[in-house]
């Protein structure tokens, strides 16, 4: 399952990347504390709000995924995947600036945090409508993404009915549920998050614990479900780390 493998690959490097940008502010603040230094709050902040918007860019992952398996399973060598590739990074780069612009835009003003202390926030209207679209993107391409594996499963059952195909039919649907593993954990798990998002739009403030609890809950959502997608799949268990099942 070689695309299986490249799945929980980028998976597991993004994962990672993202797990390391929301831990370096608790780590500039624990070796603050130890060195009796001050935390530049500019920086440490820059750094958590870039962290936190790479979770963000993480969620096309399985969307971007789902729409190349569906190109190869249905054999069609689309001339017009160019767009969707371009679509893509105009989205990635959009969601990025949403971790940028507090840090860069003059109006920007501190609000209280866990990791630093105090993180730069913004309220104008092109901030609200970049969170307008984090909010949504994090709802709308893992329902897409989804419903894309659901299309893909019945066309490869329907593709792989005769009985020489078996293998590959199993094949098939471990992949599926792999993929509907890395797809649903992390959208439950950041129905909080979304929902906080929400609340601060309309001038919620939210406390240090909220946030705590929000970041706890993402960062479990990452790494449990590519854990989860390899432990609860035989294939898959089998195939990574050779274990006689």
């Amino acid at each position: 399952m070689p695309l299986l493998r490249i799945n929980i690959l980028i998976l597991s490097i993004a994962y990672l990347v993202q797990s390391i940008l929301q831990g370096i502010p608790s780590y500039i603040y624990i070796f603050s504390y130890l060195l009796n230094q001050k935390i530049d709050i500019d920086i440490c902040s820059a750094i958590r709000l870039f962290g936190t918007t790479v979770h963000g860019i993480v969620d096309f992952i399985p969307f971007s995924l789902a729409v190349i398996r569906y190109n190869l399973i249905f054999g069609k060598k689309n001339k017009k995947m160019w767009l969707f590739w371009i679509s893509q990074i105009i989205l990635v780069l959009i969601r990025l600036t949403n971790g940028i612009y507090p840090s860069i835009a003059k109006n920007s003003y501190y609000v209280k945090h866990s990791s630093c202390g105090y993180v730069k926030t913004n309220s104008d209207p092109f901030m609200l409508g970049l969170q307008i679209f984090s909010v949504t993107s994090e709802i709308i391409f893992p329902i897409i993404a989804f419903i894309i594996n659901i299309v893909i499963l019945q066309k490869v059952l329907v593709n792989l009915r005769i009985p020489a195909k078996e293998n590959e039919k199993n094949e098939q649907k471990q992949l599926f549920w792999s993929m509907m593993i890395q797809i649903l954990i992390p959208f439950f798990f950041h129905i909080p998050s979304i929902n906080l998002q929400i609340l601060r739009m309309t001038g919620f403030k939210s406390n240090v614990y909220q946030v705590i609890v929000v970041d706890t809950l993402n960062t479990i959502a990452y790494s449990s479900s590519v854990f989860l997608s390899i432990i609860f799949i035989k294939k898959l268990r089998s195939n990574l780390f050779n274990i006689s099942c």
